[in-house]
């Protein structure tokens, strides 16, 4: 029986990826599925996830698995003039054991962005997506009017570039997006085989690895282009350096983006929660580490066995050979009931979010979690402060229409009716 394999095709079903959750139930109670051909392995429970994500034989690199290496190669035959910052390998996609100087290098850069200013232009973007809004009472996207031009703002002044390169960021980064669910989705390659790449998405992302080269050589030295500053100083060659910096930049606009959308649904959902924010913005930091265990933008990250190994917890451990690719389902593990007392319900005041899920764990441990959660708590804390009256739109909040992908998960729409936006306190605070 291919378990491994139908379940993936359930996760992948439509009205599943409007509500994954209840079927995530059922995986969680479940040691790690498997199938023979393609070999796959499929793990939701918290520990055979968070024991996973420390595993040493579990490579980011999709070279160890033959057949996905072989097909998402195949995309690119049609396309022998790409940049070479295209075909190069990103850090966060190589085979590394320790973390690479890349890794290091943005990791200090957001941290040493945090100390030299970042707190303040996140608030900044922040407030100034609040207040284009407007002062009257209307229905709102909140996608559409605020979040994406949050992520758009924050991967734009990461790269350093000018207001008037938005539309072109936000362009190129969608296109990345495209391309990686086309070439690097394992859930894709394995259920299907990729042909040539559109003639029109090989020219957006051409344009905009050539716009980020361009960019890389004239950052700015604000806070938020700090990363990519120490970035630049440890990268091994150009192609590398763009191909890395292509993608920090892509994932501060949709993972980011997604993360910031799922928040605001969260809170909407629990106006005891927006009522608690209110009351103290510093609750804004407990509500974000709740948000990633209850609705993380991640919701399944891939790893290929590099070589033999055992998945599992306690004495159900399940050998892997080399070449299996393993899927760790950690919005899944986000909700096991053997770690999360009452799983299903959204409670910043919980005393075990800490050990959430929602940003890895370990050596791969997102590299963008500082951004990611001073963003969504700047966002809560001035939403809350300023928006006046927010109520969601529609009586069905499980009927909202989400990503139609298992890795990124996230809505594309947020319909809201809110009373105006009051003006902003001078100068905007921060969420430490």
């Amino acid at each position: 029986m291919n378990c491994a394999m139908e379940a993936l095709d359930r996760l992948l079903e439509p009205a599943v990826r409007r509500n994954p959750f209840p079927y995530y139930r059922q995986l969680t109670a479940r040691p790690p599925m498997l199938s023979a051909d393609p070999a796959v392995v499929l793990v939701s429970d918290h520990a055979s996830c968070e024991r996973a994500l420390l595993d040493d034989a579990l490579s980011t690199d999709q070279a160890h698995c033959d057949r996905l290496a072989e097909r998402s190669g195949a995309a690119f035959l049609d396309w022998p003039d790409a940049p070479a910052s295209v075909r190069a390998v990103p850090f966060a996609f190589a085979d590394h054991r320790a973390a690479p100087p890349e890794r290091r290098a943005i990791v200090r850069g957001l941290a040493g962005g945090a100390a030299e200013g970042l707190r303040p232009e996140v608030a900044r973007i922040v407030s100034g997506a609040l207040d284009a809004l407007g002062s009257t009472a209307r229905q709102v996207d909140l996608v559409r009017e605020l979040t994406r031009p949050i992520a758009r703002e924050l991967a734009r002044a990461m790269l350093g570039l000018p207001l008037a390169a938005a539309p072109r960021v936000e362009d190129g980064a969608e296109a990345v997006m495209a391309l990686l669910d086309r070439v690097a989705d394992a859930t894709v390659l394995l259920r299907t085989e990729p042909g040539p790449l559109p003639a029109a998405l090989r020219e957006r992302v051409t344009a905009f690895h050539l716009l980020v080269d361009g960019a890389l050589d004239h950052l700015p030295g604000t806070a938020l282009t700090h990363a990519l500053r120490a970035l630049r100083e440890v990268s091994p060659d150009r192609a590398t350096l763009v191909a890395t910096a292509v993608l920090v930049a892509e994932a501060a606009y949709e993972s980011v983006g997604h993360f910031l959308a799922n928040c605001l649904h969260a809170v909407l959902v629990g106006q005891h929660v927006l009522r608690g924010l209110r009351r103290d913005r510093e609750f804004a930091g407990p509500v974000v580490e709740e948000a990633l265990r209850w609705c993380p933008s991640a919701h399944v990250v891939v790893r290929y066995a590099a070589g033999p190994t055992a998945i599992g917890r306690g004495g159900r451990r399940t050998p892997v050979a080399p070449g299996t690719v393993v899927l760790l389902n950690l919005a899944a593990a986000n909700r096991d009931p053997r770690v999360f007392a009452e799983p299903d319900t959204f409670d910043p005041w919980r005393p075990d979010a800490a050990r959430h899920l929602g940003l890895g764990h370990g050596p791969h441990y997102c590299v963008g979690a500082a951004l990611a959660r001073q963003a969504a708590g700047e966002l809560l804390a001035q939403f809350a402060e300023r928006v006046r009256d927010p109520l969601l739109a529609g009586a069905d909040p499980a009927g909202l229409l989400r990503r139609d992908n298992l890795l990124v998960h996230g809505l594309l729409a947020l319909p809201a009716v809110i009373g105006g936006v009051r003006p902003a306190r001078a100068p905007a605070g921060a969420v430490r």
